[in-house]
């Protein structure tokens, strides 16, 4: 057994492997252990082999065999080996040896030579069947008869085995489960494959049997299978199952091709072999048996698989009557949803005018991949809307809408179950629809389950890994599935992809089969639970004392442990003053003081916790006188008249107690005796030996003989009935012999028992099993426990003595509930009802079947409803009130006096479908003189099914004969009926088709003479054809114009009063409309068309105007007349071509020569000169013109050819004077001048051409060119010469962005705060997933150092405090951590489906926080540093660099006064829509947004940096640095401080301590990052900080270092060398006046409120303190606490 909580590990290194050995043979099985020592058992059928000439058992070091000697088909079977708690079981299986054969074969016999024919006993052997059909079930003994087989393990007694079968033939797989231990009959499903059912299938080619034996207590269930084909070949499944039970056997089914008769010679396929005797002297050819195995067509062993077929290609040409037989073969069970299917298909059929290709008819994708539906369009410019589930997409991140030419393409990434539905493609009012499903793989078991065999009260640990981490698996035993609220029992764990079944304290009911079932397969394992042994050295006996005598009942076990308890006659026995109960050792004692007739009983001891006990007989003796007592003859006291007592009548199941009071003396002897039919005979069975002339009785003789008073003495015998009458009383005190009561008991009641010695009748009655009799002075008492049908008959009594005798008859007739009728079968089904008829039970229970019960239930549904509260009479009833288009399923019961019984067999499915009623607006279209054209809709009620189509009859005026138009049905609602005699009156009718049947009839109203009628030609002009028709270049024009008249008109076309010519051109005419169709559409083209029909000298005319337009050639002379102040004027002239339609306009653009981006000034302007005005003065500009039409702007423009300059009037630019600085130092020269060297993670950058180097003046300048995210990295700067060399180094980080919704927007934003669920400036999902995630890391990094489970100490003062601003984003931001950091676990968890715990989170409202909200304010100095700032030549060159693309993004934006302090608000909203698959305006280009990307953080470089970033250090950052020294400071001193300290703030915050510190990368912080500061004590004492700043969620945090000191920095030097940026008193640096000021101190905020990032200070000891009190809560400010 293995260790609690250890996973068991098997035993055995090598496992012995299933063999198949010939008759006569040795079977050599081996196995190895992992160690020497260990005790191996061996076991068959579950009992333990054990050596003899049988088996061979050899153990040597770890290697055991067991050798099973001369193999027979008796020793096959299923054997297994036993090591500690591991069980391998294997198979032997035992084949005949091939005989050799006597006569070699004939010459011309087909085969290869010394191939095996079939002997001459197998040929006898075998049962005969037709051609072409087999049996898959051998008929092996009866089942419970000596040499039945035997199925140690599950529910069956016979398994289906692997079967083959010719092509067309029939064949039948049957399996046996055993049904004496089952309370109902078990449920068995048959499978094909994994999941196909078989029962949905049943029909023509496939039937399922089942049947009960009642004899032999067996289920049979079949499996037919006839006229085979090719595709029923593979894997079958049969399942049963019970309440607790569950037991599955798999087979395999091969279908071979039928041989074509021209590919034999049957004269030399035929052969004959000997039946074992020798060849007769002359060679007689007609000796022996036909061979004909010959005739069998050698196949190769591995069938090729069928190629895969389009079962939508099939269904198309497939007739109705196919769709099942093709639904069977390709694994289709809805064959609903498949009709539905196909006729979605056909109608899509139909010619389309808006799609050239639609989608396919399904798609299917895996789970995580990518899939493309397109579609092709008639008209490029039409509008597609793509449908889900009829709701439409919208474009996002995952969805994604194409457009190329007239292609439509909806991609859709990353699929997922949620993707599994019905997609449209809607183009106006016409759509197109296609179903996906998305395939999920399947999850397989990598290591399978193994078999345990374990004691009562031991753990057992199951273990099995899947494919997949996270898989949902289900856990079964036995067939029932393991649920969750069944916790109290089993545990149920995770552990990546091993899956864990824990039971703690194992009992008897926990033996069964364990399986764990996953969506790709099952892992089976068998759990043995053992009861604890215990060895009784010494058992109780049975004692006979006198009176005042002491008796002492006394017996040893093995265990001194096991305490016990005594019984007397069942009852627990109470110790007093005279009985004595002692427990000494291994010994248990039971002492009786002054014995007295009370004490003569059944005593027992059992121990506690063992399923045994030992049992005595106390025996008292008493000294009798003896007497003679009277003579009197036997005699039956019955209660009856006459001697002939009624019928007694006893229900099946129930006790028959047959009280026979008798009288004589001596006593008499007692005889039973039974009469039974030849038929009960045969079914009770004979014993061994017996003839079958055997008479038809059998008699039980109970002998009873009074000696004296006390002693008693029965002897049983069994003869037949007028063969060997009663033979005489024996002497009471002889005993019966043991071969005689054998002999009785096997031949009726059972089992075979040993007698008990004389004396103890009730004893020997209460082991007697079912049947037994107690016989006393007064009265007989025959009594069969749980009668059955076997036990119905006449029973004589006779009673002996020597005085005479005495004898009465009795009957007994057993009743029973009736056996279930057969299934059902169904008839005249209609839209709500169907006849269900069914025949009586074959067994009606012994008394006559009152009437029936009938249930129905939805096919998909496990809930039987009941039809009738009254009992039917009749065997057929109407049901109703049923849903159309629902499979149903019937049952019966039938009901006797006694009860219901079983169920039968549910019917076949059906489905309650009525025919359609009749079509709707019948119609004659049109009338020729050999032709009716029809036309009709549909009718109001098709039924569930749908329709199969419409027959269309015809009937002459006054006949009554219908004549079929055409054969067949029609799925379209019109019809051209031909070949219709000229001038016939006819009647015409439709009618619908359903799966029900044709539905009523429509006919038309008045008879339709065919004839047809002249009918003047008519043009009907649509009216959007009667104006001019404008169509652009490239563009088809496709002109339909319907006309009218009969006979069919002639149909011409002309251009200009020309015929038209050409191939672009043409016509296409019908007999009711003329098309004008041009592919590609040219200025050509453009002219008037008219079109003429003519019938004889009747004509009608119509006139097209078509007008082909382009786009517009561009302006001309386009110059630049003056220029003045901030204003350019321009003139041009029209475009030479106009593209054969209006001018709408000109637009008018200009561009910087800087940047040469063009910005549009004018729009839809119609003059030809124009002013443009707000131009930058000291910028060159160009300027072009592009004109406009219908079509759209002209593929050029007219451009300037010089820029034009606008002058700055009479403005000079003065330098801004500075404040001198001292720079001078003393010299310090280096001799010889080192050699200097750059290197970046230890490689040299002297030969990359990206890197440029620079010396000067002792400044030593490394230049990266174009830096990406990949130069991230350490650089070391190193100078050497003779005298040694020396070296700095830096981290260069680039970091990504993060995720949030924006804080506001700008007023021409298309998405306002509406468009965000959690709106502006809030945590988003994905912002919360990445703090707890960051709590997630946090949580592995220190493991060990805080405790992995939350408790109240540990944010308190001793552990974790948590800190934040005042803000949404913040407060959330931080319990998202903390949820991460510290999961609740086990009673912490307030709500089982939420695994969450609140934990406090302190914050100070916002005016008053002054730590962690930058920039701090009010502080004038900060204030007039900004101002410097703002007058910096950095900043001004960057105003003036960045003016004309801040006025453009004014402008685009809609916001007046736009900075560089302030254009982060635009970054910032468009960077937050752009992650969330926003789409972007036009104007935000990616060069555009990294322009923007710049400047936002040049925000950041302004608020504390560029100009005087020490001073700005010390009234921003170095306010929170101060804080964090102060804390540094304490936690090195004192044990008051926590071991975590975290800080919730912004980027602001983030960005002016690394200011402070001089660790900033001048990049923007990501959402969730972490400044970390760890403390550290090192062996000397002394203590040391390490900084870490965590910015991407994949890798660990980077170390950052401090400038002038190492990474792992001295605390004292880290408080040195930030002494500098440390205010001293705060409001005197910000020069704060104590005066009231009403004036607000307006701070440009570079506040990236959207930006949630957790920033955590982390202060960690290695010291072990003791943990302080908790303060408690209190007010958090600005003070002394640990902010």
């Amino acid at each position: 057994m293995p260790e609690p909580g250890k996973k068991p590990v098997s035993a055995f290194s090598k496992k012995p492997r299933s063999m198949e050995v010939a008759t006569g043979s040795p079977a050599v099985f081996e196995a190895e252990t992992e160690r020497a020592g260990v005790k191996v058992r061996w076991q068959r059928g579950g009992s333990d082999i054990s050596a003899s000439d049988k088996y061979g058992l050899v153990a040597e070091g770890t290697r055991h065999t067991l050798t099973v000697r001369d193999a027979s088909p008796t020793d096959q079977g299923s054997y297994a080996v036993i090591a500690g708690s591991s069980k391998v079981k294997f198979d032997l299986k035992v084949t005949e040896a091939e005989k050799a054969e006597p006569v070699p074969a004939p010459a011309e016999v087909p085969g290869a030579p010394g191939e095996a024919l079939v002997s001459a006993t197998e040929l006898e052997g075998s049962t005969p069947s037709s051609e072409g059909s087999s049996s898959a079930a051998p008929d092996g003994p009866v089942p419970g008869c000596p040499g039945a087989p035997d199925d140690p393990i599950g529910l069956f007694v016979t398994r289906p085995q692997d079967g083959e079968v010719t092509a067309g033939g029939s064949i039948t797989f049957s399996a046996r489960v055993a049904g004496a231990s089952l309370l109902k009959p078990p449920t068995v499903k048959w499978f094909k494959g994994k999941w196909v059912d078989l029962s949905s299938k049943a029909g023509q080619h496939l039937q399922l049997h089942d049947s009960y034996d009642r004899a032999s207590k067996v289920y049979l269930f079949e499996l037919h299978i006839t006229d085979a084909q090719v595709a029923f070949s593979g894997g079958y499944r049969c399942e049963v199952s019970t309440k607790d039970k569950f037991d599955s056997s798999n087979f395999n089914l091969t279908v071979h091709e039928a041989i074509g008769p021209g590919d034999l010679d049957l004269r030399s396929a035929f052969r004959r072999t000997l039946t074992g005797a020798p060849l007769r002297s002359d060679g007689h050819e007609d000796a022996g048996i036909l061979d004909f195995s010959s005739l069998l067509k050698k196949r190769d062993s591995k069938l090729e698989a069928p190629a895969e077929e389009d079962v939508w290609a099939l269904l198309r040409q497939a007739p109705p009557s196919e769709y099942e037989r093709i639904a069977f073969q390709h694994g289709i069970t809805d064959l609903r949803g498949l009709l539905k299917r196909l006729r979605g298909l056909r109608s899509d059929e139909r010619k389309s005018t808006a799609f050239q290709k639609k989608l396919e008819p399904a798609y299917q994708v895996s789970k995580g991949h990518k899939i493309r539906l397109a579609v092709e369009l008639a008209d490029p410019d039409a509008e597609v809307k793509w449908l889900k589930n009829g709701q439409e997409i919208q474009m996002s991140g995952r969805y994604i809408f194409e457009s190329v030419g007239n292609k439509r393409t909806l991609t859709i990434s990353q699929c997922s179950l949620a993707d599994d539905a019905a997609y449209q493609c809607v183009v106006g009012g016409e759509k197109c629809s296609t179903e996906l499903f998305v395939k999920e793989p399947p999850v397989l078991i990598t290591r399978p389950l193994e078999d345990q065999l374990v004691m009562v009260g031991q753990r057992v640990e199951f273990e099995c890994e899947v494919s997949e981490e996270g898989a949902q698996v289900k856990w079964l035993k036995d067939g029932v599935e393991l649920t969750r609220e069944e916790t109290f029992k089993y545990r149920f764990k995770k552990d990546g992809r091993r899956h864990h079944l824990i039971i703690n304290e194992a009992t008897l009911e926990d033996a069964g089969h364990y399986a764990l079932r996953t969506s790709g397969g099952q892992a089976l394992a068998e759990l043995i639970v053992q009861e604890k042994k215990l060895e009784v050295y010494q058992s109780i006996a049975d004692l006979t004392v006198g009176a005042k005598d002491q008796a002492v009942f006394k017996c040893e076990v093995s265990d001194e442990n096991v305490r016990g308890v005594w019984l007397k006659n069942g009852q627990e026995l109470v110790p007093d003053s005279r009985i004595k109960v002692s427990h000494i050792g291994r010994v248990h004692k039971l002492t009786i003081d002054d014995v007295t007739p009370a004490d003569e009983a059944d005593y027992s001891f059992v121990p506690e916790g063992f399923a045994c006990n030992l049992s005595a007989k106390l025996h008292f003796m008493e000294v009798k006188i003896d007497f003679v007592p009277r003579q009197e003859p036997p005699k039956i006291h019955l209660d009856c008249p006459g001697r002939t007592p009624d019928t007694i009548v006893v229900v099946a199941g129930n006790k028959l107690r047959l009280d026979v009071p008798i009288s004589g003396d001596p006593a008499p002897t007692v005889i039973w005796q039974k009469i039974l039919s030849q038929g009960n005979k045969g079914a009770a069975g004979s014993a061994p030996g017996a003839t079958e002339d055997a008479g038809d009785s059998d008699e039980w003789v109970f002998d009873k003989k009074v000696s004296g008073q006390g002693s008693i003495g029965t002897h049983y015998t069994q003869s037949p009935l007028g063969l060997c009458p009663p033979r005489d009383p024996a002497p009471s005190s002889a005993p019966i012999s043991g071969a005689e009561y054998r002999s009785g008991c096997r031949g009726l009641w059972g089992p075979t028992r040993t007698p008990l010695p004389t004396g103890s009748l009730q004893l020997l009655c209460e082991t007697e099993g079912r049947v037994r009799v107690e016989t006393t002075k007064e009265r007989s008492i025959f009594t069969v426990e749980g009668a059955e049908k076997e036990d119905e008959g006449v029973y004589t009594v006779t009673v002996k003595n020597p005085v005479g005798e005495d004898q009465v008859n009795l009957t007994v007739k057993v009743i029973d509930g009736p056996d279930p009728p057969a299934a059902p079968q169904i008839s005249n089904v209609g839209e709500d009802c169907c006849t269900v008829r069914w025949e009586p039970p074959a067994y009606d229970g012994g008394q006559p079947v009152l009437g029936y019960i009938l249930e129905r239930k939805k096919k998909k549904s496990y809930r039987w409803m009941r039809l009738n509260f009254d009992l039917l009479r009749e065997l057929t009833h109407e049901a109703r009130r049923m849903i159309e288009g629902v499979v149903y399923e019937m049952r019966v019961y039938a009901v006797n006096a006694i009860g219901m019984s079983r169920p039968s067999p549910a019917s076949q499915p059906f489905m309650p479908i009525g025919p359609p009623s009749e079509p709707t607006h019948l119609a004659v279209e049109d009338v020729s003189d050999t032709t009716v054209s029809l036309k009709w809709r549909p009718p109001e009620r098709e039924g569930a099914g749908g329709l199969h189509g419409y027959s269309v009859e015809y009937c002459r005026e006054g006949g009554s004969e219908w004549v079929a138009a055409v054969q067949g049905l029609t799925e379209r609602t019109s019809m051209l009926v031909k070949d219709l005699p000229t001038g016939a009156r006819l009647l015409f009718r439709v009618r619908a088709h359903n799966v029900a049947g044709p539905g009523a009839p429509v006919s038309t109203k008045e008879p339709v003479t065919v004839q047809e009628i002249l009918l003047r030609p008519r043009l009907q002009l649509p009216r959007h054809l009667r104006q001019t028709i404008q169509r652009k270049v490239g563009e088809p024009v496709n002109l339909l114009i319907p006309f009218q008249g009969k006979p069919r008109p002639q149909v011409t076309w002309t251009k200009e009063g020309q015929p038209l010519a050409g191939e672009e051109v043409s016509v296409r005419n019908s007999p009711s409309d003329t098309i004008l169709f041009i592919r590609a559409a040219r200025r050509a083209h453009s002219g008037a068309y008219q079109v003429a029909v003519r019938i004889e000298n009747m004509e009608d005319k119509a006139t097209l105007v078509l007008q082909v337009v382009d786009k517009p050639s561009p302006p001309q002379d386009i110059r630049v007349t003056e220029a003045w102040g901030f204003n350019v004027a321009l003139e041009w002239k029209p475009p030479q071509d106009d593209g054969n339609t209006e001018l709408w306009g000109y637009t008018v653009q200009k561009a910087d020569k800087k940047t040469m981006e063009w910005f549009t000034v004018l729009e839809h302007y119609r003059r030809t000169h124009c002013v443009v005005s707000e131009l930058i003065i000291g910028n060159g500009y160009y300027f072009r013109v592009f004109s406009h039409n219908m079509v759209g702007p002209s593929d050029r423009a007219a451009t300037t050819k010089e820029p034009v300059f606008i002058p700055r009037p009479g403005i000079t630019y003065e330098l801004p004077s500075f404040k001198a600085l001292d720079f001078s130092e003393a010299p310090s020269f280096t001799q010889p001048l080192p050699k200097i060297s750059w290197f970046k993670n230890g490689l040299d950058l002297r030969e990359d051409a990206r890197f440029r180097t620079f010396s000067k003046q002792g400044v030593l300048t490394l230049e990266i060119r174009k830096p990406c995210p990949f130069d991230g990295g350490v650089y070391v700067c190193r100078a050497t010469n003779l005298q040694g060399e020396a070296q700095c180094e830096c981290r260069l980080e680039l970091y990504r962005h993060g995720d949030r919704s924006p804080v506001k927007t700008y007023p021409k934003d298309p998405y306002q705060e509406e468009d965000w669920p959690q709106g502006f400036g809030q945590l988003t999902k994905e912002g919360m997933l990445q703090h707890w995630e960051l709590g997630q890391a946090l949580r592995r990094r220190y493991h060990g150092f805080l405790n992995t489970s939350y408790h109240w100490q540990e944010v308190t003062s001793s552990q974790v405090y948590v800190r934040s601003t005042d803000f949404d984003r913040t407060l959330m931001s931080a319990e998202a951590n903390l949820a991460g950091l510290f999961p609740p676990d086990g009673m912490q968890r307030f709500n089982p489906n939420i695994s969450w715990q609140p934990i406090p989170v302190h914050t100070v409202p916002i005016a008053e926080d002054r730590l962690l909200k930058f920039p701090l304010g009010p502080c004038p100095r900060y204030e007039q540093l900004q101002n410097e700032t703002r007058r910096t030549p950095e900043y001004e060159s960057e105003s003036i660099r960045n003016a004309h693309f801040l006025d453009m993004v004014a402008n685009e934006t809609g916001l007046p006064d736009l900075t560089l302090e302030t254009v982060w608000n635009v970054y910032d909203t468009l960077f937050c829509e752009q992650t969330h698959g926003l789409l972007l305006p036009p104007w935000a280009s990616p060069q555009t947004m990294q322009r923007l990307s710049q400047l936002k953080d040049f925000s950041f470089r302004f608020l504390f940096g560029i100009h005087e970033q020490a001073e700005k250090a010390r009234l921003q950052g170095g306010v929170l640095l101060a804080q964090i020294r102060k804390n540094l400071t304490l936690m090195a001193t004192t044990s008051q401080l926590p071991k975590l300290l975290v800080y919730s703030a912004h980027d602001t915050t983030l960005v002016a301590l690394q200011m402070a510190l001089n660790v900033y990368n001048g990049k923007q912080a990501p959402y969730a990052s972490c400044h970390i500061f760890e403390l550290y004590q090192e062996d000397n004492g002394n203590f040391s900080v390490e900084m870490y700043f965590r910015n991407e969620s994949e890798k660990d945090p980077w170390p950052l270092t401090l400038p002038g000191c190492p990474h792992r920095c001295p605390l004292q030097d880290f408080l040195r060398l930030t002494e500098p940026v440390v205010p001293k008193d705060w409001q005197q640096e910000c020069q704060v006046t104590s005066s009231p000021a009403d004036t607000e101190v307006i701070v440009a905020l570079a506040v990236c409120g959207s930006i949630l990032f957790l920033l955590i200070v982390l202060l960690l000891t290695v010291l072990f303190r003791m943990q302080a009190q908790p303060p408690g809560y209190r007010h958090v400010a600005d003070g002394e606490d640990h902010a």
